[in-house]
């Protein structure tokens, strides 16, 4: 397993965990979508998996990745936001 780290905004970072065996990866936090995707492309990883700290930077994500994303990882209460997301499966929620 690797983690690497994207710069995003001025003063935040999100990050890509890999599983080199499998070239998937989980993105955390990313809400710079763009280039969240273009290190995942970079490192010739497929992204399955978000792992959110803030509940107002999983949307655009989302939207990047469509149908390919198989599940979320949310770390807030505000179950209401979940009515937004289609083809993920919720996998935890706090």
């Amino acid at each position: 397993m690797k983690i690497h780290h994207v710069a995003c905004l001025e003063d935040n970072y999100a990050y890509l965990i890999i599983d080199e065996s499998t070239k998937e990866a989980a993105a955390v936090d990313p809400v710079e979508p763009e280039k969240v995707l273009k290190a995942a492309q970079e490192h010739g990883v497929d992204i399955k998996l978000v792992l959110t700290t803030h509940h107002h930077w999983y949307l655009g994500f989302i939207s990047y990745l469509g149908n390919n994303l198989t599940g979320l990882i949310f770390t807030f209460t505000q179950t209401k936001m979940l009515n937004t997301i289609l083809a993920c499966q919720i996998i935890t929620q706090k």
